[in-house]
């Protein structure tokens, strides 16, 4: 799965690499892994940042839809066309506002004031991330620290200030099959049986590459046959056309400022 932390008062969110697709193979089934392909969950543009989980293919469209320029917040991808596979979204703009967000999340909430929310966790290791910052206020530490007890996330953490730019996005390659080809090149294969956590005697890892199937398995991610996730845990998202709508309008805000910015 994955790990996005997002803190709000400082308007800076962090995530994990790691990207994943379920095989079931002919001795039972695994979670095929890879991590630091490039092809982050979190892109920033100057008026605001978009950071996604879920189908990878999809995720493609929406970042190419979020960097593109001109930027055309009605020219936004079908989420609607094919319900299989699905995304959760989380929109900010520069000025920290939390303009949409769609899939399951965890939040951390002010005690004296429930309307504002001091940080928002997602993915499978949104409990740990969560329990760490409330000890440290770091969301990279949080990320970090999930990525040691949740097996679904990994790789290196990538960091964003949503009002400055300031991170480390530049490894961006905005390219899906770069997920694909690095699963064959370098892909761990996680078999897992029972109550599983990081680092747990019950999590088996191999090198793909050392899978009898492996040919096969390569041919399959060739053929886009297999999909990459960074799945997001809880219910899936149904896109309609109110929620639609609403992440259009998201956009246009970011649209918005970016004018002023630029004026």
């Amino acid at each position: 799965m994955t790990t996005t932390a997002y803190d709000c008062d400082k308007n800076v969110v962090a995530s994990d690499t790691r990207w994943s697709a379920k095989l079931n193979l002919i001795d039972g089934q695994y979670i095929l892994y890879v991590d630091d392909t490039g092809f982050n969950k979190i892109v920033h543009r100057l008026g605001g940042a978009i950071f996604c989980a879920g189908d990878g293919v999809t995720i493609e469209q929406l970042k190419k839809w979020w960097l593109a320029e001109p930027f055309d917040p009605e020219n936004l991808p079908d989420l609607q066309h094919d319900n299989e596979f699905k995304v959760s979204v989380m929109v900010v703009s520069s000025e920290g506002e939390r303009l949409f967000d769609a899939g399951p999340k965890q939040a951390l909430v002010d005690p004296e004031n429930n309307n504002h929310l001091h940080a928002v966790f997602s993915g499978s290791g949104s409990p740990f991330a969560g329990h760490t910052f409330m000890q440290c206020g770091c969301v990279k530490t949080a990320v970090t620290i999930a990525k040691t007890f949740d097996p679904f996330s990994g790789g290196e953490v990538k960091f964003c200030n949503i009002s400055t730019g300031e991170g480390n996005l530049h490894d961006e390659t905005m390219d899906y099959s770069s997920i694909m080809k690095s699963m064959s090149e370098r892909g761990i294969l996680m078999k897992y049986t029972g109550f599983y956590a990081a680092n747990s005697e019950n999590i088996q890892s191999i090198p793909l590459s050392e899978h009898p199937q492996f040919k096969q398995v390569s041919a399959e991610l060739k053929a886009g046959n297999i999909r990459a996730y960074a799945p997001m845990g809880g219910t899936d998202i149904e896109w309609n056309e109110d929620r639609v709508n609403k992440l259009k309008a998201a956009a246009r805000r970011v649209a918005e400022i970016e004018q002023k910015m630029k004026a």
